[in-house]
């Protein structure tokens, strides 16, 4: 399982390289939200949050809200879940219920 994983996000490296030169703001969202979600997997959480905070980015300014709420949402559990980070947990926490509502 753990070279599943390990496969998984060295094909989604290369898949955010592609998009990102491609351009196409919703692609690269998606891509690097799920990248963020294998890296979590993995136990990479420094990576996983600075990937799922681009796809929210790329998400939220191309008003792909569904790729956006699940960024955020992603973001809210894995800094909930790390000791010490719990306040940093609560923003998307409330960016999560205003996506979820919109």
């Amino acid at each position: 399982r753990v070279a599943r994983y390990a496969d998984a996000a060295a094909l989604l490296q290369d898949l955010v390289a592609r998009a990102d030169a491609l351009g196409y703001a919703p692609l690269a969202a998606e891509i690097h939200e799920l990248l963020g979600e294998v890296l979590v997997d993995q136990g990479e959480h420094e990576r996983a949050e600075r990937e799922l905070l681009q796809g929210y980015e790329l998400a939220l300014g191309s008003r792909d809200d569904d790729v956006a709420l699940s960024a955020a949402f992603k973001l809210a559990n894995l800094l909930a879940s790390r000791e010490g980070r719990d306040d940093d947990a609560v923003p998307w926490q409330v960016a999560s219920r205003a996506l979820v509502r919109r």
